[in-house]
């Protein structure tokens, strides 16, 4: 078991401290969908294989052909469920057909108003959820280059 405890915890330094950009994806990997059907494929192909069933908003579990398995633990979020497909994590602000902004994928819905009566600010994550009430005064006219402001 110590031999498992020092091969994580230098899977997660070495994962962590690459300096890699949040979000980048490495090379194409063979995708399976469960640990054993994984494992075999490992095995097969001669190359690791990424477990489908054991990814996670900051972590991915890897078959190895040696029949071992690798996680890749990130302190940050890498992707973010969107309609059951795992998306890249974007945080750039998107306008909705309410008038509202929103990140197009990150792990917390968050929602900006754009204007009017109703909530300046909600988010929500797996359960719990909240939202800053009271009417936002946004304004939308400004020329490029010039600060967007949110008044309330």
């Amino acid at each position: 078991m110590t031999r498992f405890r020092t091969a994580l915890l230098l899977a997660v330094v070495l994962c962590t401290g690459t300096g890699a950009s949040p979000g980048a994806e490495a090379a194409p990997i063979a995708e399976a969908s469960g640990a054993v059907a994984g494992l075999a494929l490992a095995s097969r192909l001669g190359t690791r294989v990424e477990i489908l069933s054991e990814r996670t908003e900051t972590a991915q579990v890897f078959a190895n052909p040696s029949g071992t398995r690798t996680l890749e633990q990130y302190v940050w979020p890498q992707r973010a469920r969107r309609d059951g497909q795992w998306v890249p994590i974007g945080t750039r602000l998107d306008r909705n057909t309410d008038g509202s902004v929103s990140p197009r994928a990150t792990v917390t819905a968050l929602r900006l108003s754009g204007g009017g009566k109703g909530p300046l600010v909600s988010a929500a994550a797996d359960g719990p959820s909240w939202r800053w009430p009271g009417q936002a005064h946004c304004h939308h006219r400004f020329s490029p280059g010039t600060p967007r402001h949110i008044q309330r």
